[in-house]
Order: C-alpha cells, then structure tokens, then sequence
C-alpha cells in the first residue's frame, strides 16, 4: 500500500474512532449529575479535539515506523481516550487514564523526534513534549488530591474548575502562543 492510501487508512481510522468517542460522549451526558461533572465534561470535550488535531498532524507529517513499541503505544492511546471518555465522571478514574496517555504520547513524540531528520519534526515535537510533559505530574496530582478530598466538596469543584482552566490554557498556548500547528505551513 502506498504512503498516501496508509495516510487516508489511518485519517478515516482516527474519524470514526473520534467520532464514536463523541457519540459515546453524548450519550453519556445524562452522567452529569453538578457542575464538577459538567466541567469535567467540557474538559473531556477539549481533549478530543486536541488528540484529534495531534493525531491528525502526526499521521500527515510524522511517520513513524511500525514497531512492536509503536504498535503498543498506539493501544496505550486508543484505550486511554476510549477509558477516558467512558470515566469522565469518575475524576480519580479520568485523571488516571489521561496521565497514562500523556506519558505513551510523550514517549511516541520522544522516539520520533530522535529519529526526525527533518528540522520542523523536530520543532513540533519538542514543543508537544514540552507542553504535554506537564500533564502528567498534573493529572496524577488531580488524581491524589480527588481521592484524598470529600467528595462533592468545594475543593473538589475547585480542581475540576482547574482541570478545565488548564485544558483551555494548553490548547490556546499550544495554537496561538507556540504557533505549534504553524509549524508546516
């Protein structure tokens, strides 16, 4: 199979994955029971449009060679988006999930950048790691203080307000700040 039929596989693959994670996220809206479970929501939402942006920029610029290691990955992302859309209202759960899936995605832009020879590659993903390198310790703290917190307390309704603060933060330093998506045009 040629390089651009394996990137209209890949691209139509990601859009009907994302477009399940949006309908189960729809569908699960009636799990939203105050306003921590709709911010979480919102945040899941945001989410799925920056992991089909990056996705999409990564099928169409960086490829990467099937390895075992790359193949593993790619499970590690596609469970972790699908857990965490079905666990968005559990934030110890999400939390979790998501920290899992930064680090896989973190770990896939490190090895294709140590292999990039192209100095735009090497751009976008040092800036991806950069940014999503702090996800981790941040959603793992989330997670920690969520279990350890009374549920359906105000600090809870604070660290979800957070995360959504941060989510919206991330995409608008990532796109208008980095200039990130930028990088190949």
């Amino acid at each position: 199979m040629s390089l651009e039929n394996r990137t209209k596989v890949k691209n139509t693959s990601l859009n009907v994955f994302v477009v399940a994670l949006v309908l189960i996220l729809v569908f699960s809206v009636k799990k939203n029971q105050n306003i921590g479970g709709w911010l979480i929501y919102l945040s899941t939402w945001i989410l799925i449009g920056n992991v089909w942006v990056g996705a999409h920029y990564m099928i169409k610029y960086l490829e990467l060679k099937n390895t075992f290691l790359s193949i593993f990955l790619d499970t590690v992302l596609l469970a972790g988006m699908l857990t965490g859309v079905l666990f968005f209202h559990r934030l110890v759960i999400w939390s979790i999930v998501f920290a899992v899936f930064f680090t896989a995605a973190v770990i896939k832009y490190r090895i294709i950048n140590l292999s990039a020879a192209d100095h735009r590659i090497k751009e976008y993903t040092s800036k991806k790691i950069r940014v999503e390198i702090w996800a981790v310790p941040l959603l793992l703290i989330l997670a920690l203080l969520a279990h350890s917190l009374p549920q359906n307390s105000v600090a809870i309704l604070f660290l979800q307000g957070a995360t959504l603060f941060f989510q919206i933060f991330f995409v608008v330093w990532l796109v208008y700040v980095k200039r990130l998506y930028s990088i190949f045009d």
